[in-house]
């Protein structure tokens, strides 16, 4: 009697126990662990795209967006499962086939991962050699998961202890980026020469004379590993340079390139260089913008690229704010932190005056302090700016204008979506 009263209270504590762990690490509840397949020193993974294919996926967390090869590309597109609503902006892409898409970006409808479904993940279409990607535009909304690379395993909804990886970020400033040091003078770190080596890679730039573009190349053992072909009409269109953003020893390579012409943009790439080549910021990622990057900061530096989300103004008068981008030890590379940094968005305020009438630099005025409320994630507090200070008769039709740049822009929806 007395031993099977002992046997009832320890199944009674386990009992109590299990519901405990459920309540403190519910993630427990939900774990889920998917077989992965390893091929030459890469992990793949079976994905679900947009509910109609099953396709194996490499696992990169180095890759800052899905990639989706030419081909498959056109396939969906042509089964009907990539619609025209779903190209973000950019130029026609022309596949192998002669097949014109209007966009190099897209949104996936859905990518599904074992139990875990999620919807609108940007991907961008690569030639046919490349391969499938699961990239960081669909693994940091996944939540916590890890790799056992000993089970061979990819983990969902809980921590494995080694090569484990969070969508939370390590770095969040919040409320205290008023405080951010003096900015790093990015004209001291590119080089003159047209060489540089580190870590065992070869950085080169040069120019085509005859097409007058400028390229550079980053190569090791003499193959070519990357290549840059946005630089404009003159070899300084294209620039590189070493320099140590994140608190340590080591250096980073930056490519800066310069399109020139009606395009007007700069483009910029951040390269880790050790242990191995990896991209730890793309600013095409979300197609900031027209000017120069700035950097700021000590140990983890933050990144500042002004964006342009409006149309109705020319380049040199149009409205801007600006973008803010954070290391994260996590993920490896650079994400998007306005929010963690909405106080040093909103410093850069003017004071606004309200007339019947306004020139074009007050208008501009006006709506630069209102886009720095919308990308400090503070867009209720911009309208009520908006309603207020801008007085002028185009006041709506602006605003439906506005209102449509925001649909297709990939800041305000990584602000206000995830």
């Amino acid at each position: 009697m007395i031993e099977a009263r002992s046997r009832k209270h320890c199944s009674h504590n386990r009992i109590q126990l299990s519901l405990l762990l459920v309540l403190l690490y519910p993630s427990l509840l939900f774990a889920e662990d998917i077989p992965l397949i390893k091929k030459g020193g890469v992990y793949e993974v079976p994905v679900e795209v947009n509910g109609a294919i099953t396709l194996n996926f490499i696992l990169d967390t180095g890759a800052s967006e899905v990639n989706i090869p030419a081909d498959v590309a056109l396939t969906l597109y042509r089964a009907g499962t990539i619609r025209e609503s779903d190209f973000l902006p950019g130029q026609t892409y022309r596949l192998a086939d002669g097949s014109l898409l209007k966009s190099s970006r897209f949104l996936l409808q859905s990518l599904k991962i074992g139990k875990n479904r999620i919807a609108n993940v940007p991907a961008s279409i690569g030639n046919t050699a490349s391969p499938l990607l699961l990239g960081q535009s669909f693994l940091e909304r996944l939540g916590a998961w890890g790799v056992d690379s000993q089970k061979q395993v990819l983990t969902i909804g809980t921590k494995v202890e080694k090569e484990a990886s969070t969508a939370k970020q390590a770095y969040t400033q919040s409320d205290k980026s008023l405080s951010i040091p003096k900015s790093v003078e990015l004209e001291e770190f590119f080089i003159k020469d047209d060489k540089l080596s580190y870590a065992g890679y070869d950085i080169e730039r040069d120019f085509n004379q005859r097409e007058k573009r400028s390229f550079a190349t980053i190569k090791k053992d003499g193959k070519i590993l990357a290549y840059f072909d946005k630089g404009c009409c003159w070899k300084d269109s294209t620039r590189i340079g070493l320099l140590s953003l994140l608190g340590n020893e080591l250096k980073q390579l930056i490519i800066e390139q310069y399109s020139g012409g009606a395009s007007c943009c700069y483009s910029y790439k951040i390269y880790q260089l050790f242990p191995q080549l990896r991209l730890i910021f793309d600013d095409q990622t979300y197609k900031t913008g027209y000017y120069p990057l700035e950097i700021e900061g000590e140990e983890k530096l933050i990144l500042i690229r002004m964006i342009r989300p409006l149309t109705d103004f020319c380049n040199a008068c149009t409205p801007v704010t600006i973008a803010v981008f954070s290391y994260d030890s996590n993920l490896g590379r650079y994400v998007l932190s306005n929010k963690n940094f909405a106080n040093y968005i909103l410093q850069r305020q003017h004071s606004q005056r309200s007339k019947n009438k306004l020139d074009e630099n007050e208008k501009r005025e006006i709506l630069s302090a209102f886009l720095d409320y919308v990308y400090a994630g503070r867009e209720a507090e911009a309208w009520k700016l908006y309603n207020s200070k801008y007085t002028d008769t185009d006041k709506e039709e602006l605003r439906q204008n506005i209102l449509r740049e925001f649909q297709s822009d990939t800041i305000h929806y990584a602000i206000y979506n995830r």
